[in-house]
């Protein structure tokens, strides 16, 4: 299995309505299936900056740059499922 170490940019999930923690579970949901061992970090820094992704370094181990790039793609397709699921209205009932 190769290590997949993420660097979640709290700043840019919160920013979004969500919490790093979503992002995490959905990451974890997302490579559920594949031969990764994920390795997840959280950081503010830097704080005025905001990340697309919502992850502010990403490492495959002894990933080419196709698979970086690719697992770079699916990140960023959950972050902006949560962004979308965030920004939808909620019913009062």
């Amino acid at each position: 299995m190769k290590n997949l170490s993420i660097t979640i940019h709290f700043p840019s999930c919160k920013s979004n309505g969500f919490l790093s923690n979503d992002f995490e579970d959905a990451i974890k949901a997302e490579f559920r299936f594949d031969q990764y061992n994920l390795k997840f970090s959280f950081s503010a820094s830097p704080s005025d900056a905001y990340f697309d992704s919502g992850v502010s370094i990403l490492s495959v181990e002894t990933g080419d740059s196709t698979e970086v790039a690719l697992v770079r793609g699916r990140i960023k397709d959950v972050f902006n499922r949560l962004v979308e699921s965030a920004s939808l209205p909620t019913s009062k009932t």
